[in-house]
C-alpha cells in the first residue's frame, strides 16, 4: 500500500501490477480485508501530499468495488 501510493516513477502498468495484487490478496483472503481497507484509510486521512492521496482514494474505491468491509468497520468507512 505505502509503495504504491508513494512511489512516484510507477508506470501505469506498475500501478495496475500492485492495485491487483492488494486486491486480489483481499479477495483470497477475506481476514485481510479490514486490515487492507484501514491501512488504505490511515495512508489518506490527513494526507498533504495529494498525488499520494488520490492514489490511495483510488486504491480505496477499487478494493471497496472488490469486497466489501465487514459490519465492525462498515460505518467508520462508509
Amino acid at each position: 500500500i505505502l509503495r504504491f501510493m508513494g512511489d512516484p516513477h510507477l508506470n501505469g502498468a506498475q500501478e495496475n501490477l500492485f492495485g491487483n495484487y492488494i486486491i486480489q490478496k483481499g479477495l483470497t483472503n477475506p481476514g485481510l480485508r479490514d486490515e487492507i481497507l484501514c491501512q488504505i484509510a490511515n495512508q489518506v486521512w490527513r494526507n498533504t501530499n495529494p498525488d499520494n492521496s488520490e492514489r490511495g482514494w483510488l486504491l480505496l474505491l477499487a478494493c471497496l468495488s472488490a469486497f466489501a468491509p465487514s459490519a465492525k468497520i462498515e460505518k467508520y468507512l462508509l
